[in-house]
């Protein structure tokens, strides 16, 4: 968050009208309908294409974003549980996962 531009909302809340609290309020609920409604075709970290090497197993999200510099992608999970202390040095499948099955 250190690298986002704006200003932290803990610093100017007081200063804002209650008609600016309830917009912000009702904008931030609706950011998070439209992520809760964004379906994904498997679970695993997104990332840019570009961050991504080629060896790693990832899936597009949009099949006509394949191969943008700027598309975004499933691929291995970040999840700590998967990689803390000795575990990153294990050859074990991160994903991306389509299912949850084995």
């Amino acid at each position: 968050m250190e690298f986002s531009p704006g200003k932290q909302l803990d610093t100017v809340w007081y200063d804002m009208s209650e008609q600016d609290r309830l917009r912000f309020v009702k904008s931030l609920v609706d950011l998070e309908a439209r992520l809760f409604n964004t379906s994904f075709p498997a679970s695993g970290s997104l990332y840019f294409h570009r961050d991504l090497p080629a060896t790693v197993q990832k899936l597009a999200i949009h099949s006509a974003d394949v191969d943008q510099p700027d598309s975004l992608y499933i691929g291995p999970s970040t999840s700590l549980d998967l990689w803390y202390g000795t575990r990153s040095e294990l050859d074990v499948e991160r994903g991306p996962r389509k299912s949850i099955t084995v």
